[in-house]
């Protein structure tokens, strides 16, 4: 089975995108999580309030979404732990979200689940600093989302 869940990917006003790194790990990635008996939609304003201390309630500043399911497989050690213990992956509904916050601005400390932050150029290769078994699904999430930006 696959959980359900949103992926936030967030630009600023000079088309960079912010990755976060994961508390103690040296892999990146953008806001995601779960969808837990709410709309993706919903899902996606709380996911990124709970990773990075962000509100998002105004619809002008999501400039689009992709709604159909990107699914990766998580590896055996993963699924093997008590939170994914029953799903062999994972699939999500892609959001594209302006915001030009600064860095400083983000709040980690609700999910506790990032240490850093950074802002990318678009055609940077944030793909070599993703976890493997996410490049495929988040190479076609942005592709779908931001056309020709991306190799």
């Amino acid at each position: 089975m696959f959980r359900k869940g949103v992926v936030v990917v967030i630009i600023n006003y000079s088309d960079q995108i912010l990755l976060l790194k994961r508390k103690n790990q040296n892999v990146w990635q953008f806001v995601q999580g779960g969808i837990e008996n709410d709309s993706p939609l919903v899902a996606m304003v709380r996911e990124v309030k709970e990773e990075i201390g962000i509100n998002i309630q105004a619809s002008d500043i999501i400039l689009d979404t992709y709604p159909k399911w990107i699914p990766y497989f998580l590896p055996r050690n993963i699924t093997d732990s008590d939170k994914f213990k029953s799903n062999i992956g994972q699939k999500h509904i892609y959001y594209l979200v302006r915001w030009n916050g600064l860095i400083s601005d983000l709040d980690f400390s609700e999910a506790d689940e990032f240490d850093e932050a950074e802002w990318v150029n678009i055609d940077a290769d944030i793909f070599s600093r993703i976890p493997y078994y996410k490049v495929d699904a988040y190479r076609e999430g942005l592709f779908t989302l931001l056309g020709g930006y991306i190799d």
